[in-house]
């Protein structure tokens, strides 16, 4: 097929701006707020205020992954309000949406440092093992622009454990339905130098599905076919803390995985029935992130990096998985890596006034391997013709500064702005020129186009005491399309956009984060998100109806409309999350608490109204109770709602809504402890995408260690 390439003008206008949108800029002037970020380890942090404040609600520390029994950092960061937990079914990958934007829009990094996936953006978090980090946190909307470009829709950052001790040492072995789990961290701490090892283990034969799962024709319930994952994490660090002088280190982290993508299961009679297994997930960084001091003048935080992910596909006949005949099997392997830095200088010269200034360059490349089933001349047998290597390269500047300025002591405000540019190097384009001879490739180069983006945001925080902060943002962010976006041919299906733009979001926040008693915390906010140039497929372009990708897209995540008449008006969205200890070292109990967190969102696509969005549910509510009878033993109940969501943008699939409750004990000694749970406690039925039902009622039990001298 010959290459076509269809080129959009753009003609930027202005979003209607809605009333609440007036509201927040009104609020703005007379609620400032900063953002603050609470640190383990605090070089991996990005911290905008010079101050340490754990935000409720915003951050999963690894006491609440204990608590809650989460195995991976995809269900661990389920616990926040506006977060929502993600299937990609016909993957297996497991993701999460951050106030409705998705994992290519929402930017990952572990210990400050971007490991988001070059090619399409995406990440199967469900391959993180959440037992070997000390905490995640989440900045949504106006994030800190410190972090570098495409946080469009947020940040999520995954922090590395920290050794405090002599000797820090935890451990965790157990069972958990049809598997097994295990994980170590033992580090330590002499004088100015600190080093830490984690690993992580865990392997399933496959879930269980509901005793409530009805048959199809792939999926005869019971044991879950082909939902076998194995994982495998190492994390080391190593450090030195020399006083007056700064703090360096070096941190390696290898994951391996294995995993198999269960085949649709649902009632679409237009899916496509896929025979996938992924021999291996394979993601290697080596990193340093140092902070060096420089007296009264200020600080400079150095990260560098290097960051690799090799993963593979290999595509079957059926559900035997031993045959490679078909015109739809074939064999791929992926090679992505990244390398760069950036250099951060803080400076508080000025009294009441802290500047902050950062250079951020990333370069990515794009490899990938490919055969095809040539049928055409050995019919019923696997006769595979190796397609041509073909790669990509793209290198990423970022300029960045934000200031922090105390107009009082209860009052600050924070101002930041970058400017972003993103450069094609190579841009492989693999075509059949020939149309008579379909395995004859021939390998040319697209056209490459250098993109440029602003972000801009102000933020401010007015803390009347210490129990009390008032916040209001707004923002303007953007995300630069992936390799995948603009070169794609989607399995023949599109004809690529070298030329896509960067898709753009403005947020409006304020918010309440406070502890009005000691027993008592709250966090509430009200947001919307104004989204312009959305990349969209757009069908029939091609000769042939294929669909290609266009900058065509305006939308809004905001709170409740009243319908299509009056689509352009909307109340913002809300979030809130409340924790109250009921009883505290009282005669009845050592202990009893009491969580709740809830979000509502509706994502409302203004071009089109006809076209959903999918996978969010508008409504999600969060549960938890904590009791413990006595000091030793303590027991937690958690439940999850979720209102129902679309699976297709049609909106004809939809994957219902569901309630599910979780119970856990945890008999605890000095140093030992021993856990036993059900996930999925009244066997619900239900999924996250239609068609790939989730898991059904399964136990784990689990002996833990603590020592730290």
């Amino acid at each position: 097929m010959a290459t076509t390439y269809i080129k959009k003008e753009y003609r930027m206008r202005l979003l209607s701006v809605p009333l609440s949108t007036c509201l927040t800029l009104i609020l703005l002037t007379v609620l400032p707020l900063v953002a603050q970020i609470d640190s383990v380890f605090s070089l991996g942090a990005v911290v905008v205020t010079g101050k340490a404040k754990k935000e409720i609600n915003n951050t999963v520390s690894a006491a609440d992954i204990a608590k809650y029994a989460k195995p991976d950092v995809a269900k661990a960061l389920n616990l926040l309000p506006g977060v929502t937990l993600s299937q990609m079914g016909a993957r297996n990958e497991g993701g999460v949406y951050v106030r409705g934007f998705d994992s290519r829009q929402v930017a990952l990094f572990m210990d400050g440092i971007p490991v988001y996936v070059p090619y399409d953006g995406n990440i199967d978090l469900t391959r993180f093992s959440a037992s070997v980090v000390s905490q995640i946190s989440v900045e949504k909307g106006a994030s800190s622009l410190l972090y570098g470009p495409n946080g469009m829709g947020g940040v999520i950052n995954i922090i590395s454990r920290k050794p405090t001790a002599g000797l820090d040492l935890s451990a965790k072995a157990g069972y958990v339905s049809e598997g097994k789990a295990a994980s170590l961290n033992a580090g330590t701490r002499q004088g100015d130098f600190y080093g830490i090892g984690s690993v992580a283990y865990l392997s399933r034969d496959h879930l269980v599905l509901s005793s409530h799962f009805d048959t199809t024709q792939y999926e005869d319930g019971g044991n879950y076919n082909n939902s076998y994952a194995e994982d495998r994490t190492i994390i080391l660090l190593a450090g030195y803390t020399p006083e007056g002088i700064g703090d360096f280190n070096v941190i390696f982290s290898d994951q391996h995985g294995r995993k198999g993508t269960p085949v649709y299961a649902g009632s679409n009679p237009l899916a496509s029935y896929r025979y996938w297994r992924w021999p291996y997930y394979d993601k290697r960084s080596v990193y340093t992130v140092s902070r060096i001091e420089l007296g009264h003048v200020g600080y400079l935080k150095i990260p560098l990096y290097y960051d690799q992910l090799k993963n593979s596909l290999y595509a079957y006949d059926d559900t035997s998985y031993t045959t490679m005949k078909k015109k739809y099997a074939f064999k791929s392997a992926y090679g992505d890596h990244s390398f760069g830095g950036s250099v951060e200088f803080g400076t508080g010269l000025i009294p009441r006034d802290t500047l902050k200034a950062a250079i951020h360059y990333k370069n990515d490349y794009h490899s990938e391997w490919n055969t095809t089933n040539n049928i055409s001349q050995v019919a019923g047998e696997e006769k595979f013709m190796v397609k041509p290597d073909i790669h990509f390269r793209d290198y990423t500047l970022s300029f960045a500064l934000e200031n922090l300025y105390m107009m009082t002591p209860a009052i600050s405000l924070v101002p930041g702005v970058a400017y972003n540019e993103r450069k094609p190097l190579t841009a492989e384009n693999l075509t059949t020129p020939d149309k008579t001879k379909p395995y004859n490739y021939l390998v040319t180069d697209f056209p490459m186009f250098t993109e440029h983006a602003w972000d801009i945001q102000m933020a401010a925080f007015y803390r009347p005491s210490k129990k009390h902060t008032f916040n209001a943002s707004l923002a303007q962010r953007t995300r630069f399309p992936s390799i995948k976006d603009r070169y794609s041919y989607k399995l023949g299906q599109a004809i690529p956009n070298p030329d896509l733009k960067p898709e753009k979001a403005n947020h409006f926040e304020i918010g309440y984060t406070g502890t009005p008693t000691a027993r008592l915390k709250i966090q509430a906010a009200l947001f919307e998100s104004y989204l312009q140039d959305v990349i969209m497929s757009i069908t029939n372009v091609g000769p042939n109806g294929e669909f290609q990708s266009q900058n065509m897209g305006e939308a809004r995540f905001s709170g409740p409309d009243f319908g299509k008449k009056t689509a352009k008006f909307a109340l913002p969205a809300p979030e809130l999350g409340v924790t109250y200890t009921v009883l505290e070292n009282n005669f009845l109990a050592n202990s009893l608490s009491l969580s709740a967190n809830y979000s509502y969102i509706n994502r409302r696509n203004l071009t089109a109204d006809t076209v959903l969005f999918v996978d969010v549910p508008k409504q999600k509510m969060v549960l938890g109770l904590e009791y413990s009878p006595v000091n030793a033993l303590s027991l937690v109940w958690s439940t999850e709602l979720n209102s129902e969501r679309e699976s297709s943008s049609d909106g004809k699939w939809k994957a219902g809504g569901f309630s599910v409750s979780n119970l856990k004990a945890v008999y605890a000694l000095s140093y030992v402890g021993f856990e036993l749970g059900i996930n999925n406690l009244f066997d619900k039925d239900y999924c996250l995408q239609e068609g790939y039902p989730a898991e059904g009622r399964t136990l784990f039990a689990n002996v833990t260690a603590n020592f730290k001298k």
